[in-house]
């Protein structure tokens, strides 16, 4: 039983960790202040809404919604995911959420992970989000140049009459847009691929993950661990106590806890948007939480299995918050089972 609860607790802290922005909205519409609706200004301009091919109805603009700005936003859309505020040169995307969303759960069904999301909307650990909060995902920018809408009519007919310049350039064309019966009317968006390419932050690398893994531990005998009820993966590595343990690939330092008894002193490092690798059973850690690790660099010296009390390490990756087998990843040897 205690192995289960600690096997959850981790389980637990791996989810938070992993899966999940300049504007707060975490109320309602009506509660909106000043001071929350910019929070992250130094990367706004470069935070892109990733979906590709979606479509929004137009809706009326609510009352008191960005209460300073009021006057310049006025074209909102929706569709059964998310909703979008025309601001200045741009729809601000928001998604609203619903029953069992999680920030996790919301990042993989957009092209995000948490780690993007909590930081633009400035949501801290351990993330936790209400039903009908609006989580900012990203900005759609509309210019003359990139041609990256299309707005139909009631039966999904293309009308060319509506340009960037005939809609969105001036306050006269939003107003007169307006005035048409827009209930009818769609705005497909059908290419980001541009903005994408160019966006700053998302292509900033904070550290140089290249997919290319090592063995954290110099040793040959393995100890394969699948728990069925779980579907936890894990490789035990057997060894000496206070034998290093390396960085089984580039990344940051995301936690550094002795929480759980299960697992001793336990460090878990976040590789791109993707992988987090686990390391348990340490003796001491040579490193801290943001610290950003390369390949093959000493994390940590080894220690005490928690089930065999002999000298080992726990070792773990997950690919998408999924557990994975931590053999398929790591360069093949001839271990010793």
């Amino acid at each position: 039983m205690q192995k289960k609860i600690s096997l959850f607790k981790l389980l637990f802290l791996v989810f938070f960790l992993f899966f999940w922005k300049n504007i707060a909205l975490g109320f309602s519409i009506e509660n909106q202040n000043d001071s929350n609706l910019y929070l992250n200004k130094k990367n706004s301009n470069n935070f892109i809404f990733l979906k590709k091919n979606e479509c929004f109805s137009f809706l009326k603009s609510p009352k008191n919604f960005f209460q300073k700005e009021q006057k310049e936003q006025k074209i909102i859309i929706s569709n059964n995911n998310f909703i979008g505020f025309f601001y200045k040169n741009r729809f601000k995307i928001f998604y609203i959420v619903k029953s069992k969303d999680t920030l996790y759960s919301i990042a993989k069904n957009s092209g995000y992970n948490y780690y993007e999301l909590s930081k633009f909307n400035s949501i801290k650990k351990p993330y936790k989000i209400i039903i009908g909060q609006k989580i900012w995902m990203g900005d759609i920018l509309i210019n003359e140049n990139e041609h990256n809408f299309t707005i139909l009519n009631s039966d999904n007919t293309i009308l060319n009459d509506f340009s960037y310049k005939f809609i969105f350039q001036t306050p006269l064309g939003i107003k007169n847009f307006l005035t048409n019966n827009i209930k009818e009317m769609k705005i497909c968006f059908f290419c980001n691929k541009e903005y994408k390419k160019n966006n700053v932050y998302l292509h900033k690398k904070l550290f140089n993950f290249s997919n290319k893994w090592f063995w954290p531990v110099k040793s040959k005998n393995v100890q394969y661990i699948y728990n069925d009820i779980s579907d936890d993966k894990k490789i035990e590595i057997s060894g000496f106590k206070g034998q290093p343990v390396f960085a089984a690939a580039s990344g940051e330092v995301v936690c550094v806890t002795n929480s759980f008894q299960k697992y001793g002193q336990l460090i878990i490092i976040r590789h791109n948007k993707n992988y987090l690798s686990i390391y348990a059973f340490n003796n001491s850690i040579l490193v801290k939480e943001k610290d950003i690790v390369d390949e093959k660099q000493q994390i940590a010296t080894m220690g005490l299995s928690s089930d065999t009390h002999l000298p080992g390490l726990y070792f773990a990756i997950r690919y998408l918050g999924e557990s994975i087998n931590p053999l398929n990843v790591l360069p093949k040897i001839n271990v010793h089972f």
